[in-house]
């Protein structure tokens, strides 16, 4: 039986719709987004802020693309003899399809080498279908392809993932206005 000091434990957060009800929220997310590792929001909610952000090019973001995040694999540890383990630390994907295609410039090509070549000078987050943005998180990896399926009559597509370590969840911010401010950005 594990002892418990007094004064350790505090009040434990009560969750909406708890009760009678439950209350969902739609899955997947609608764009990847990358910043400078540089560039600190004053205010992470103000539009303007993030229109000159995306403007100056300290924020880029991909098109509509269709994006999922399974659930983490933990990390476990024993961290004491007579107690259980314990998880340590996630890896938490995040994997997106994305058939966006500039069939002029091939700018696609360009945004995901970008990225792929300079992981390490930014910050990836992603905003989900419900309108929430989960992120900018600092250390992570990366992985894209472009891939091609054998009929001719299917799109190529870019494949991408991003691997995040953390040890909990981060908890989503919401942007009102920040999906109109996509759709009419050029990124």
């Amino acid at each position: 039986m594990a002892i418990c000091a007094t004064g350790c434990a505090s009040e434990i957060p009560k969750q909406v719709g708890a009760g009678c009800r439950i209350t969902t929220r739609p899955a997947g997310f609608d764009r990847a987004l990358w910043k400078r590792c540089d560039y600190v929001f004053t205010d992470i909610t103000d539009l303007a802020e993030w229109e000159a952000a995306i403007a100056n090019g300290d924020v880029g973001f991909t098109g509509r693309v269709l994006g999922s995040k399974p659930k983490g694999t933990p990390t476990k540890r024993r961290v004491a003899s007579c107690l259980p383990e314990r998880t340590t630390n996630y890896t938490r994907t995040f994997q997106w399809k994305d058939s966006n295609a500039d069939l002029t410039t091939l700018t696609e090509y360009d945004l995901y080498q970008y990225v792929d070549e300079n992981q390490d000078t930014l910050h990836f987050a992603i905003y989900t279908c419900d309108g929430l943005l989960i992120g900018f998180f600092e250390e992570w990896s990366f992985d894209v392809d472009d891939t091609r399926t054998e009929p001719n009559d299917e799109d190529a597509i870019m494949e991408a993932s991003v691997e995040v370590k953390e040890r909990l969840i981060t908890k989503p911010i919401k942007i009102p206005g920040l999906a109109g401010l996509f759709a009419t950005a050029v990124s």
